[in-house]
């Protein structure tokens, strides 16, 4: 919808410009040139990609664009200030764009939709009816007035075969590929040569084709008036250019104005599907006065006409600078504007912004911090090994500060950013803050989000014009430093007590410096099975690392317990289970709601996605239904949705990555009573917890205290995972299959 109406905005400014040239210059430039000027509005009409330019008359002409606006926005509009504001994004008064809602959007549209169409059943339906009505009048064949015909084609150079039909109101050409002359009685055969001439003109210059364009426009923009007069205009312009082509070779100017005159008394119902000699008495004087002066037109007004219409071309058919969304240095900043937010919380926004940047293509998954300040987001990537890296080492790269200035632009609240990229022996972690890069501007680099225009034509040109080897970044690159860690921590471990030869004496006496490597996670891991690769490890140390490492791989670990004597040993059995590769969970059920939260839901959590992003992981889903309220053609479903992501190792299942999440979850109703999925929208973390999910419940307030209440006592959403997890084992043949609770029991399942 915003293109039809920036599309209307800029042919109706366009029209204007010329119908004011027209005025201006009158009787000066001839009727072809007077015609040519509406190939501009056609073609602003029918290009649907123009150049930009800075002589563009739209640079100045303020922007449409259609967005989404949440009810928690609107009511967040301050007395003092007024703004437009799209979800969380605020756009100021002084921006050159104007929003439109949703809801008006969606209205308009069928609106015009619907006018369209009954406008072309109206137009098609009357020129049937008329054709139908032409077709029982008598073909002429012979005779004089044939003659006069064929004698009128010869002068034109025409040899298609036309024919002519006595009867109808006035003379017209009617016909795109089978033209037909309709001619009425009472012409004498001097006279037939001007009706003839000028219909015959309409003809060889394909006017019905221009005229059948001119009004399928017309059902287009219908509703715009300036269209409907530019179209009567054009009508005009396109008799008087006939006329014009038809004096020059009628040399007697008289006896065609005469004729003229003796057509205007006749009427016409059906214009607008045929070219006709008569186009109404007022435009008739207008013609014979231009027929009784009828002048070819100097040298210099022509020039000046070429002029001009050189210079309309330059600024009417091409685009404003900065308007669209500009694809550029492998990034499309109108995409990535699209996802700013207020809150590092929301999820969807930072996920969706975070794909659009720099490496969005080895990310997998991403982590935020929302319970307390510094409010932060981590990124995570997996690469190669030496994938990215110079000379082994990956370190800190212009794309990765070119990725956080702009997610420090666009997300109001972040503290910190973390990108972390695993090659599979580690992770290279790289931290950066936000008062760094605002040192680096000068400035809160949030200003520079107030608005498209400002952060694509001025920020994004600032960083990548910004020598970003002279910025100092602290670095905390956890894997060139997991040795000294991990060495650090184990030497505080068997610092004591030195009386004991029990290796657990020592992990409990240390509990705190245990769990710092466990979690150093994969990094300290790969490193500890490296040492005891290199048989550099021995006595009460090689005990302590076993034990993390046994730890570290959880259900990987294939080494039964009991059956080795020595760390030693144990290493030479160790063979880690690989995690199965799982089929997808389904759910299907009548009723049709819950298979919609059901689909709604897997999609939006499955392996991949959010914190579970493990690529052997099937997520189940367990959700609580409140209740659903319809507006129109949207269906808006309140639910509560815990998911659990499963990783299988030889019979036993483990947990990667869990939720429970209150969500709104949007479908469109269809014509044909299916649904569409449209949106998931997911309460929001901390202090916006509450407040969202009022928000996306509006009107129900009654449903969103009734989640509020169910949050944190959600029994029955673990009872509905165990049996949706059971289920799933069943469907898929997996016996003897176990789980490992989180307190560290071992349940079997199937």
């Amino acid at each position: 919808m915003e293109s039809i109406i920036n599309v209307t905005i800029t042919t109706s400014i366009t029209s204007l410009i010329i119908l004011s040239i027209k005025a201006l210059l009158k009787n000066k430039i001839s009727p072809k040139w007077q015609f040519s000027l509406w190939i501009i509005v056609a073609l602003r009409l029918l290009v649907p990609v123009l150049p930009e330019s800075n002589m563009s008359i739209f640079n100045a002409v303020p922007q449409i664009k259609n967005v989404e606006v949440s009810e928690r926005a609107l009511e967040s509009i301050g007395s003092e200030t007024r703004s437009y504001i799209t979800g969380d994004i605020v756009v100021g008064e002084k921006d050159k764009e104007f929003i439109l809602s949703n809801a008006l959007v969606q209205n308009a549209v069928t609106i015009w939709i619907a006018g369209s169409i009954i406008m072309f059943i109206y137009i098609t339906g009357t020129y049937f009816i008329y054709h139908r009505k032409t077709r029982k009048l008598i073909v002429l064949e012979g005779g004089g007035i044939s003659s006069v015909l064929e004698e009128c084609k010869r002068e034109l150079g025409i040899n298609h075969i036309i024919k002519v039909r006595m009867g109808g109101e006035t003379p017209l050409l009617k016909g795109l590929f089978n033209p037909e002359i309709i001619l009425p009685e009472g012409y004498t055969n001097k006279e037939l040569k001007s009706v003839f001439t000028h219909e015959l003109m309409h003809y060889k210059h394909k006017d019905i084709l221009w005229n059948v364009i001119s009004i399928l426009l017309l059902c287009i923009y219908w509703y715009n008036p300036i269209m409907w007069f530019s179209f009567f205009q054009f009508r005009r312009d396109m008799e008087i250019l006939c006329d014009y082509r038809v004096l020059e070779i009628y040399n007697n100017r008289k006896e065609y104005a005469e004729v003229l005159l003796k057509t205007a008394l006749r009427k016409n119902k059906f214009l607008l599907c045929t070219t006709s000699m008569q186009n109404g008495e007022k435009d008739i004087s207008k013609r014979i006065k231009y027929i009784a002066y009828f002048k070819k037109p100097k040298v210099f007004w022509s020039t000046i006409a070429a002029i001009v219409a050189i210079i309309i071309t330059s600024i009417c058919l091409t685009n404003p600078v900065g308007k669209a969304f500009n694809v550029a240095n492998g990034l499309d900043y109108g995409k990535i504007y699209e996802h700013k937010t207020l809150y590092v919380g929301d999820a969807s926004k930072v996920g969706n912004l975070t794909d659009k940047l720099y490496y969005g293509e080895y990310k997998k998954g991403f982590e935020l911090q929302t319970d307390s300040k510094p409010y932060g987001a981590t990124i995570n990537y997996l690469i190669k090994p030496g994938e990215l890296s110079q000379n082994g080492v990956l370190a800190v790269t212009d794309k990765m500060m070119k990725n956080a200035a702009i997610m420090f632009c666009l997300i109001d609240n972040v503290d910190e950013i973390t990108f972390a990229f695993n090659d599979g022996s580690g992770i290279y972690r790289f931290p950066f803050n936000r008062k760094l890069f605002n040192e680096v501007f000068n400035k809160d680099i949030r200003e520079y989000a107030t608005s498209l225009q400002s952060f694509k034509n001025e920020f994004i040109p600032m960083i990548y014009k910004q020598n970003w080897n002279d910025v100092k970044v602290p670095i905390d690159n956890l894997k060139h430093d997991v040795k000294d860690k991990v060495e650090k921590n184990l030497k505080v471990i068997m610092s004591s007590p030195k009386s004991s030869s029990n290796p657990q004496d020592y992990i409990e006496a240390h509990h705190n410096e245990y769990h710092n490597i466990l979690k150093m996670g994969e990094e300290a891991l790969q490193y500890m099975l490296t040492v005891f690769e290199s048989k550099e490890v021995k006595g009460i140390k090689a005990h302590i690392m076993m034990s993390l490492c046994i730890d570290l791989l959880g259900d990987r670990n294939n080494v039964k317990e009991g059956s080795y004597s020595s760390p030693d040993e144990w290493y030479e059995k160790l063979s880690p289970y690989t995690a199965s590769k799982l089929p997808p969970f389904k759910y299907e059920t009548s009723d049709k709601i819950e298979q919609m939260v059901y689909l709604a839901a897997l999609e939006k959590y499955s392996a991949g996605k959010g914190n579970i992003t493990h690529e052997n992981t099937v997520t189940i889903v367990a959700p609580h239904i409140f209740g659903t309220y319809e507006d129109g053609n949207q269906l808006k479903i309140f639910t509560t949705v815990y998911y659990n992501g499963f990783k299988l190792y030889d019979k036993t299942l483990s947990q990667d990555g869990a939720g429970v999440v209150p969500a709104a979850i949007i479908y469109t109703k269809n014509n044909d009573g299916t649904y569409t999925f449209k949106k998931y929208v997911e309460a929001m973390d901390g202090t916006y917890f509450k407040r969202s999910i009022e928000d996306f419940c509006k009107p129900r307030s009654d449903i969103a205290k009734a989640i509020m209440n169910h949050y944190g006592n959600d029994e029955d959403l673990f009872r509905i995972m165990r049996s949706n997890l059971i289920k799933y084992l069943k469907d898929n043949k997996m016996e003897g299959i176990k789980i490992k609770e989180n307190n560290g029991e071992i349940v079997t399942l199937t």
